[in-house]
């Protein structure tokens, strides 16, 4: 298993877990986190688009 293996799929997991529980706060946070994963390991057009899907569920969760 790869360093980012480990929390890229514990986030994967957490983001699973929000979104069934239609928990928008915690489904942003989590594609934030996510996004900082795939930054720090060299992936960063995947972290542009985790992050603004994470801009996108935080915006959508405030109207």
């Amino acid at each position: 298993m790869s360093a980012e293996q480990g929390p890229r799929r514990l986030a994967e997991q957490a983001l699973t877990l929000h979104r069934n529980l239609g928990n928008r706060l915690g489904e942003a946070e989590t594609l934030n986190e996510l996004g900082q994963v795939f930054a720090e390991f060299g992936s960063p057009a995947t972290a542009m688009t985790s992050f603004q899907e994470a801009l996108e569920v935080a915006r959508a969760g405030r109207a």
